[in-house]
């Protein structure tokens, strides 16, 4: 939450801490963006937003489009260019994610986020809990996504194994059918999952031969 007055002259920022001192990182990043963005506008006294409106990356309404720039604005801060590229492999790995929350001290969200930003690749992350998705993020080269929130994924993917066997760790790159992940058939495309505490997930897609 941002508390502050009309004209901005001055604010507090509350932030919460239980999720870790990196969220809540991003958090006062993205509540200072709301106060320095002159075009924001708020209700009542501030901004209060939701751990939802921190992963917005675009949309139509004026919040959508007031919180994806928060967000950029967030991640320009914590995370800018010059920090990010010396840290990214030849190839896309979720290793250079958990080396840029390190490297960074930002959360493997965000980190995972920068490696779609920054690659040339045609990449995508799929975030999901017990083996349901909850959401997703590609980059722009990458084919239309075919799971959907709420969805489970399907059985013959690397990721469904993993989980389902509990094994929390971070598996190597291996193939995937396309048409498990998006509306396009028979491509050549790789996955990668890491798994962590309570069934939450993140899965690497990669378009291209292994």
């Amino acid at each position: 939450m941002l508390l502050t007055d009309r004209v901005r002259s001055r604010g507090s920022i509350l932030a919460n801490t239980l999720k870790g001192n990196r969220r809540a990182n991003f958090t006062v990043a993205h509540e200072l963006g709301h106060f320095l963005l002159e075009r924001h506008i708020f209700e009542s006294a501030g901004f209060t937003c939701s751990p939802k409106d921190m992963r917005v990356n675009a949309g139509s309404s004026r919040h959508q489009q007031q919180e994806a720039e928060a967000n950029e604005f967030a991640i320009s801060l914590l995370a800018p260019p010059y920090r990010i590229l010396p840290l990214l492999g030849s190839t896309p790995d979720l290793q250079d994610a958990v080396r840029l929350r390190n490297e960074l001290d930002i959360s493997l969200e965000a980190s995972v986020r920068l490696l779609i930003d920054f690659r040339p690749e045609p990449i995508a992350a799929i975030w999901s809990k017990g083996g349901r998705v909850r959401y997703f993020v590609t980059s722009r080269a990458f084919p239309s996504v075919s799971v959907n929130p709420g969805e489970m994924l399907r059985d013959d993917t690397g990721a469904t194994g993993l989980i389902a066997a509990n094994n929390q760790r971070m598996s190597e790159f291996v193939k995937t059918p396309s048409a498990a992940w998006t509306k396009k058939k028979d491509i050549p495309m790789g996955e990668q999952t890491r798994l962590g505490r309570d069934g939450y997930a993140v899965t690497l897609l990669i378009c291209g031969p292994l």
